[in-house]
């Protein structure tokens, strides 16, 4: 299992850090991964980009609470056709003056290694990352409408289906109707049969 130390805010991602507890929104664009490593003299915190950067990852989700924000993002072999240890992990956020920077990085002191796609070997993780915002007011992220669902997404869609209201047919009330033997359903869309006894569908 992968091991990363905590995200550190890079030196852009503090000044922009700043402006958002000023007022600036403060708007994550992506996430990257890859498999660079730190060199002789170097600090996460100077870094402008990854160091050997593979592939972005879309944000599925955002949410900030008592000067933490948690984004989701989810990492998939889809299209890789060249394995690598993911040794790095970048958020990144768009600055008012500089554009889009490097937020916060984190190096993995243990990395997994990400397999190439094939029909024996698919990868498909959810996985959160967590930095500091301060006192930011308004945080937003670039969500991706073609990513994948999340769990908590998924769960939030599975409540509202199971907590449906169905409404059972009436003589004076539309609804949903269980259609058996004995009854028919005329061109009109009119309902006929010897007795009519409403029940719940199965279906929604």
């Amino acid at each position: 299992m992968a091991q990363f130390a905590g995200m550190v805010l890079t030196n852009n991602g503090l000044a922009l850090q700043a402006k958002a507890e000023a007022g600036t929104t403060l708007t994550f664009t992506k996430v990257k991964i890859g498999d660079g490593q730190l060199g002789t003299g170097q600090t996460l915190e100077t870094l402008t980009d990854l160091i050997h950067p593979l592939e972005n990852l879309p944000i599925a989700s955002v949410s900030a609470s008592g000067g933490l924000c948690t984004i989701t993002a989810t990492i998939t072999n889809v299209g890789i056709t060249q394995g690598f240890y993911v040794r790095e992990v970048g958020l990144y956020a768009t600055d008012p003056q500089l554009g889009e920077i490097l937020y916060a990085v984190t190096n993995a002191t243990v990395a997994d290694y990400l397999p190439p796609n094939s029909a024996t070997t698919v990868v498909n993780n959810q996985f959160d990352i967590v930095v500091v915002v301060g006192n930011a007011t308004s945080i937003t992220a670039s969500i991706s409408p073609s990513g994948l669902v999340t769990q908590d997404q998924f769960n939030t869609l599975e409540s509202t289906v199971n907590t449906h209201e169905t409404v059972i047919a009436s003589q004076t009330q539309l609804g949903h109707v269980k259609i058996g033997s004995g009854i028919s359903v005329q061109i009109d869309g009119t309902i006929s049969a010897q007795q009519f006894n409403p029940l719940v569908s199965p279906f929604i």
